[in-house]
């Protein structure tokens, strides 16, 4: 009866935990399924898009700009990514650029947000263009008319808006023109009254007064006036006319704001995306508003449900970062919180007529000018939300301000000259009325000033900015210490991106909005390589399984089922997060199988112990499992805390591999240890296994006396680990740099074939001029290829090799000074100007001894020649020249094959100042308010895309590098934009505004300045004549930073193991030869890899698919796979000399060759079936993959040696002892 208890009760847990596992890979098939839409591969593996950023760095000193873009994207990887899970790549260009890649979306999400952005863009195409509005009010009455009722569609309060707009603008075009009349009749009675000999000055001077009085007064005032004898009417006609015209001037000034106000109100007529963003994403009331924009649009009913449905299919596909557009609204502002009290109309404190005049500045000299030391104005989020009653607001160049306080004691600013203050953290809550906030905690200054500046200004508003932008204005109710909640009408990517924006801190600098240049780019790795080490990967896969299968048979087949279900929970999680899925993760992944096959292997190879010692199958799988679990245990978690550390220490690069590693130890833990028992336990159970499992064994018992061979082991070791570092660390980085472009920085360049060619032939022709025996370039002979586009002509080359500025320096005195001392004053004059010469080479001049040849991949010309001239200020300087290594290559390589841009032979017609005249015809230039048009003609004829592409490709050209850039647009000669990018045109007009141009009237050298700037630019631009359009050098994308972070995690990894391990197996012996260990494994395989280069090229290399691998971030998470490999090995030998140890303190040969020997078995098998997955990858996986799986499959092999044959005889280093007769036996 107890026995049929028992199974009862066994049955029941087994049915639970069966349900479990059950639901588990349910739940993962449902998140992963179907993965070519779940699964986001990055830019390594599918391409993605490439953007690159201009810093505002104008205002800026030049010390200020030093490594600005690297402290850029600092804090912008933190605001954009901070979990490192999008797979972004940044990398600097120079001080004050910086390019982003970002991966593409999976094609079913590219192609739902195709489509919604259609139905978008066909629903918004609806919307009437104020410009079109503007100059039907000008036409005929009747014609306008007309007009107005095709505007209309029948919507009465549309007619509303109109005929008020023509009547408003009707009254203000006739006063306009009284004014100008009268003003006119004014300049020329002024002539008469000159002429008649009259003091102009002094009549000017009383005008005012005189035109006040009533006509008696004014004729007994006249006669008064000196000389005025025979012209008295002359100066009452003057006086009268003026009377008139300010009459007719001051009614114009108040027509103009209803004037104003009514060209506003043409908004109501449109529906605007912000409308519809907040419409669709906002779960709260939703389908109301739905309804009530079907209301307030009725001619556009059809469009916005399409709309609403593209939308809600494309929802469940849309990840924060699916599009470039997504990332440019995340990299906007600088992400400054500071907090302002507003003054109000009824406070006792506020002067009206002092804030009627603020108002009044405003509208006449903008918010920079109209701004004092007592008050500011600050540009407000959103007017209609707006809930500070009482708030002085005005609106200026169509945007509204709020008027805020700038005294001391009524604001909380960030200012350089008192202590700082910070914020320590920002979440997403809720206000008091249920909608979506952010909420803020101030650290402890903070919280002691916002207590101080709440508890001095209860019941007034008090604004909180962002960027300088008016959020909300909560009334204080008393006295908060230290933190708060920003609330509004957020939606739920507005929240999560102002959260991200807070916690990553301010920038240093303000970003220009919009990128310099976007371009689609192919797989790192190539297509091709792509789609070959995809296939590959599933064969080894198979392989692997297929072994499994072979040597432990039904066993085996359990392994298999665990090693699917752990790669279906590590990419089901993968998918949940929105993880990227790259190379490193990849790598992450093969260690992932080779850990979960080994636990399995150490499961079976005790059950087979256990079997061969008499126990019955029930026994010999409990105490299988049992004697296992302390080795997979302990070997996990050491894995594990390696890879915490590196996700919480290490540089963004390598936490994408560290968190797919924990991932994977997590679930290869759970499907090894639980999943695969409870199989054995069903099987059991059922009867199905009874008496005994059948495995095979190779190798059967071995008697190897691996201790007597350690001088032989050692000494191996130590000529492998001396010759690699000799090797590594002799290698001549100048003549073929080991590492690649996230390392060293170097040279992309754009071409434009004239027949399309794949991207393999394209980086066959350049690698091959690297070849060239009698020019050698082996910067080159490595060089990569990405595709731009999909038309096969346009691709983008990517060397270590750079373009270099030579500079000839004749010194003062000749021979003064060694090369090593002038190198060393310029370097030190790089900090004094606040620039890097970078690659820097002085050499001396071979006719000269007083002259030497400076040269630097620096291209800022002027950067250049300020630092040597700080360096040697007597130094005569020749002019920069440039030496182009990479263009003249590329145009070897391709000769007549690229497509050559022509000179347009531009001539600049005309020029116009944006002044509000234009912006009253043209009401879609009002972002350029205060700034230029430049109308151009072109001789040779050219398409609408390729003079917007001339604008682009200018800011990559070395002499082009000292123009300012401002925002701009290209028009045709209508000022509509060029819709089609295939018409062609022969004359465009280009705009562009000075950064302060909307808000302060600049001074004529400004305005020149400006002017002469943008006039250079278009006519650079128009005669562009090159075969090779962008040309731009990049810094290492790994910075010092990134290096100094992942030494850190490097340090605490070891620190972290040798702990660890120290306190596990109680003697601080096992944790140095563990990390003794990994130090061998690394030391071999980067002097192996360094070697490299040697091989390549010859007979054996080509042989051995051997190649000139370099050191990248792929290979980097090469180098962690083969430390969490090497590391597992090392443990499960270590396990099994503890065991066997026993109670024994003393540690002798005889039993860590015994447990070698009880553990080599499973250390073949591991290693043979990770072994060959790398190894099918790498012959099969094509030759972008070949250095990442090199990397790997060189460290299984060393790493397995190094296990046994290194960690295990060290702990005999320093220890006496003797070497017990007999042979090995299994205890």
């Amino acid at each position: 009866m107890y026995e049929y208890d028992k199974r009862k009760v066994m049955s029941k847990n087994l049915t639970s935990k069966m349900i479990l596992i059950a639901v588990l890979v349910a739940v993962a098939a449902w998140a992963l399924y179907p993965p070519s839409e779940k699964l986001k591969p990055g830019i390594d593996l599918a391409g993605g898009t490439s953007l690159i950023y201009e810093i505002d760095a104008h205002n800026l000193k030049e010390a200020d700009k030093k490594d600005l873009a690297a402290r850029m994207i600092t804090v912008l990887r933190r605001r954009i990514d901070p979990a490192n899970i999008q797979n972004l790549i940044w990398r600097p260009l120079g001080n004050t650029r910086f390019e982003i890649q970002m991966p593409l979306a999976s094609a079913e999400a590219r192609q739902r947000r195709e489509d919604y952005a259609n139905a978008e863009t066909a629903l918004l195409a609806r919307n009437l263009s104020p410009a079109k509005i503007m100059r039907s009010l000008e036409k005929p009455a009747t014609e306008r008319s007309e007009l107005f009722e095709s505007f209309a569609q029948g919507d009465p309060n549309r007619v509303e808006i109109l005929d008020n707009l023509a009547k408003v603008n009707d009254e203000y075009t006739a006063l306009k023109t009284n004014r100008d009349e009268l003003y006119s009749n004014l300049q020329a009675e002024e002539t008469k009254i000159t002429s008649a000999g009259l003091d102009l000055d002094q009549i000017n001077r009383k005008k005012n007064d005189w035109a006040k009085l009533d006509p008696n007064d004014l004729q007994a005032e006249l006669k008064e006036f000196p000389d005025v004898n025979d012209n008295l009417e002359l100066l009452t006609g003057y006086v009268k006319t003026y009377a008139e015209w300010s009459q007719v001037a001051d009614q114009l000034l108040t027509k103009q704001t209803q004037y104003k106000d009514a060209r506003g109100s043409i908004d109501q007529l449109n529906l605007s995306k912000d409308q519809l963003d907040v419409c669709l994403e906002t779960p709260k009331n939703r389908q109301r508003q739905i309804d009530k924009l079907k209301a307030d649009f009725p001619d556009r009913v059809a469009e916005i449900d399409e709309v609403v449905a593209a939308y809600d299919r494309y929802s469940p596909y849309r990840g924060r970062l699916d599009d470039p557009m997504q990332l440019r609204r995340m990299l906007k502002g600088a992400g400054i919180l500071e907090f302002r009290i507003l003054p109000t109309q009824d406070h006792p404190e506020v002067d009206p007529d002092l804030m009627a005049s603020y108002r009044t500045r405003l509208m006449e000299k903008g918010p920079q000018y109209a701004s004092d030391t007592r008050y500011v104005w600050r540009e407000m989020e959103n007017i209609e939300e707006w809930k500070a009653p009482g708030s002085i607001i005005a609106p200026f160049g169509g945007k509204n301000y709020v008027l805020a306080s700038n005294r001391d004691g009524e604001t909380m600013l960030h200012s350089p000259a008192e202590q700082s203050w910070k914020l320590q953290r920002a979440n997403p809550t809720q206000d008091n009325e249920g909608r979506r906030a952010i909420g803020f905690q101030l650290d402890t200054r903070g919280g002691m000033l916002f207590g101080r500046l709440t508890g001095n200004n209860v019941d007034r508003p008090l604004c909180i900015l962002l960027d300088d932008i008016a959020i909300t204005a909560p009334n204080i109710s008393e006295r908060i210490s230290g933190s708060g909640i920003i609330s509004g009408s957020f939606t739920q990517t507005e929240v999560d991106d102002m959260v991200n924006k807070l916690n990553a801190g301010s920038l240093p600098a303000m970003l220009i909005d919009q990128p310099i240049s976007v371009n689609t780019i192919g797989p790192s790795i190539g297509v091709e390589n792509r789609d070959q080490g995809i296939q590959a990967g599933f064969i080894g896969l198979v392989a692997v399984m297929v072994c499994m299968l072979v040597y432990y048979m039904l066993a085996g087949s359990i392994a298999d089922a665990a090693l699917l279900m752990n790669i279906l929970f590590i990419l089901a999680i993968m998918a949940g997060v929105r993880a990227t899925f790259t190379l490193p993760g990849i790598a992450g992944i093969i260690l992932t199988i080779g850990m979960s096959v080994d636990a399995n292997v150490l499961i079976f190879e005790r059950i087979r112990e256990e079997q061969q010692r008499g126990s019955s199958l029930r026994i010999a799988v409990t105490n299988g499992y049992q004697k296992a679990f302390r080795t997979i245990f302990d070997a996990n978690l050491t894995t594990f805390i390696t890879a915490a550390i590196l996700y919480w220490r290490a540089s963004e690069e390598v936490r994408g591999f560290a968190i797919v590693l924990m991932l994977g130890i997590a679930s290869s833990m759970f499907t090894a240890l639980f999943v695969t028992r409870v199989i054995f336990d069903l099987l059991l159970s059922k009867r199905i296994i009874k008496d005994h499992i059948a495995m095979l064994r190779l190798i059967h018992k071995p008697n190897v006396d691996w201790m007597r061979s350690r001088p032989i082991f050692f000494s191996i070791s130590s000529v492998l680990i001396i010759g690699g570092l000799l090797v590594f660390f002799t290698r001549d980085n100048t003549v073929n740099n080991k590492y690649d472009t996230e390392f060293t920085g170097g040279t992309t360049a754009q071409v434009s074939l004239k027949e399309p060619m794949s991207r393999q032939e394209v980086q066959d022709k350049i690698q091959q001029i690297g070849r060239d025996p009698d020019n050698p370039n082996p910067a080159l002979a490595t060089a990569s290829v990405y595709s731009l586009g999909e038309s096969g002509r346009q691709y983008e080359i990517s060397t270590t090799e750079t373009n270099r500025l030579v500079v000839d320096m004749t010194l003062g005195q000749a021979g003064a000074q060694s090369i090593d001392e002038i190198t060393s004053a310029i370097r030190k004059a790089q900090g004094q100007v606040g620039g890097t010469l970078t690659n820097l080479l002085v050499t001396q001049n071979a006719d000269s001894t007083g002259k030497v040849v400076v040269s630097t991949s620096q291209m800022n010309q002027s950067l250049v020649k300020g630092v040597l001239s700080a360096a040697f200020p007597d130094a005569t300087l020749s002019e920069p020249k440039v030496d182009e290594v990479v263009n003249n290559a590329i145009l070897t390589a391709f000769s007549s094959q690229l497509e050559i841009q022509q000179d347009l032979k531009p001539r600049i017609v005309s020029t116009q100042k944006i002044a509000e005249d234009v912006i009253a015809s043209y009401p879609e230039l009002i972002d350029f308010l205060g700034g230029i048009k430049i109308e151009c003609q072109i001789e040779n004829a050219a398409t609408a895309r390729e003079i917007t592409q001339r604008f682009g490709d200018l800011l990559f050209k070395p002499d082009m590098q000292d123009l300012v850039r401002y925002p701009y647009q290209i028009l045709d000669t209508n000022l509509s934009a060029m819709t089609d990018p295939n018409q062609t045109v022969r004359s465009f007009v280009y705009v562009s505004a000075e950064a302060e141009a909307g808000l302060r009237e600049l001074d004529e050298d400004e305005w020149t300045q400006f002017v002469e700037n943008e006039k250079k630019k278009v006519l650079a631009a128009g005669q562009l004549a090159s075969s090779l359009p962008r040309v731009r050098q990049f810094d290492p994308s790994v910075g010092a930073e990134q290096k100094t972070r992942a030494l850190i995690a490097i340090v605490l990894s070891l620190f972290a193991i040798v702990t660890y391990i120290w306190i596990r197996f109680g003697d601080l012996r096992y944790g140095l030869a563990a990390i003794a260990a990994l130090v061998h494994d690394v030391c071999i395989t980067l002097g192996a890899i360094a070697a490299c280069t040697y091989i390549a090229g010859t007979s054996i290399g080509d042989f051995l698919l051997i190649g000139d691998f370099k050191i990248n971030l792929a290979m980097i998470a090469a180098f962690l796979t083969l430390i969490g490999y090497s590391l597992n090995d090392t443990i499960v030998v270590f396990d099994r000399i503890r065991e066997n140890r026993g109670k024994s303190r003393l540690l002798n040969p005889q039993v860590i060759t015994n447990s070698i020997n009880q553990t080599v078995s499973r250390t073949i098998m591991t290693s043979l079936t990770t072994f060959i997955v790398v190894l099918v990858m790498y012959i099969f996986g094509g030759p972008g993959l070949r250095g990442f799986t090199f990397a790997i499959g060189l460290g299984i092999i060393v790493g397995t040696y190094s296990s046994i044959a290194i960690a295990a005889p060290i702990l005999l280093v320093g220890t006496k002892t003797k070497i017990s007769k007999g042979s090995s036996r299994s205890r």
